[in-house]
């Protein structure tokens, strides 16, 4: 656990850190995070419509390629299967978003989500937009249960729930990271066999170029980036940076807003450039990250800017922190 611990403090805001300004806010923070449960299952409820479009669809197939959280589908029967699935989801949202505090709706949620995504993805075709959804209604069946009256009972009890949303925001500011260090590993690999990555200035345009052919698809920025190279290559390299050190932000709390908003526009951005839209994630960084319980109140420029990876070389760790940092 020391390590942890030192791990912790090593990644988080530079400077020393007020604790009992941290636990004079926990209660607060505990508040918030019990509201940020609830929005996470009703707007997934958004999700009801579409959902329901597909049950009609689905009821009439015969044939498909179960994933193994459906492999049973076939032998119960496709159109029962399907019944069932989508009734489990529906019921466990409504729960779920009425009664957050209760394990019992969030299990029913996990797994409705899990099997409508698994039969969704059951056609050939892998499909990636609940896939962050998925992790994070795993992650939160772990919630300990609120008292009956409400009451959040003692600081240990607060900290552990505190906890697990922290794990979901680490879940889904690792995917991002993962991304980013791919993009980095197939970057230098590229490189050093001579051919074009996304360190070469025209390694984007060509990325672009190379999608919207594969896909046969249009884009509104996209020609424009491939007729200005570099306009493209520091855009891209943009989008590297906030991927790959996304899961630093979580140690970071005043950056938790700003490194939302800059994934949400890297999902707008694939939007325009590449006609890749992931409309989902869009929703779950709001509600994770842009509207983080653990962020200040207010935050100064300032005190942000510092908090950026590699700001370090400008402001050392021994300067005191900011009230920005006091979190």
């Amino acid at each position: 656990m020391k390590v942890f611990r030192r791990l912790r403090r090593f990644l988080s805001a530079p400077g020393p850190v007020d604790r009992g300004a941290i636990f004079a806010k926990q209660s607060q923070t505990f508040v918030a995070c019990v509201w940020t449960v609830r929005l996470f299952y009703i707007v997934q409820l958004f999700f009801l419509p579409a959902i329901f479009e597909d049950w009609v669809e689905w009821r009439q197939v015969t044939v498909l390629e179960p994933l193994w959280p459906v492999f049973w589908v076939e032998a119960v029967g496709i159109s029962v299967s399907v019944d069932f699935i989508v009734a489990l989801f529906a019921i466990g949202l409504f729960g779920a978003a009425a009664f957050p505090q209760l394990r019992s709706f969030r299990v029913l949620a996990f797994a409705g989500l899990l099997l409508y995504s698994a039969f969704k993805n059951s056609f050939g075709k892998i499909g990636h937009s609940t896939h962050a959804w998925i992790y994070v209604s795993f992650v939160l069946m772990f919630l300990p249960s609120i008292r009956r009256d409400g009451s959040s009972g003692a600081r240990m009890f607060r900290q552990k729930y505190l906890s697990v949303i922290l794990g979901a925001q680490a879940m889904v500011l690792m995917l991002y990271s993962l991304s980013g260090f791919w993009k980095v590993w197939a970057a230098i690999m590229q490189t050093s066999r001579g051919e074009l990555s996304a360190l070469s200035v025209d390694g984007f345009s060509y990325l672009i170029a190379n999608r919207l052919l594969q896909n046969n698809v249009e884009s509104l920025f996209g020609p424009f980036l491939i007729q200005h190279s570099w306009v493209g290559a520091v855009s891209f390299l943009a989008a590297i940076y906030v991927e790959l050190f996304a899961v630093l932000a979580l140690f970071r709390h005043p950056l938790h807003r700003w490194w939302g908003l800059g994934l949400i526009g890297l999902h707008l951005g694939s939007e325009l450039i590449l006609s890749v839209g992931f409309s989902k994630n869009i929703l779950l960084l709001g509600i994770l990250l842009v509207s983080s319980p653990f962020q200040p109140a207010t935050s100064d420029v300032k005190g942000v800017l510092r908090l950026l990876p590699g700001a370090g070389l400008l402001y050392p760790r021994g300067r005191p922190a900011t009230s920005a940092q006091l979190t």
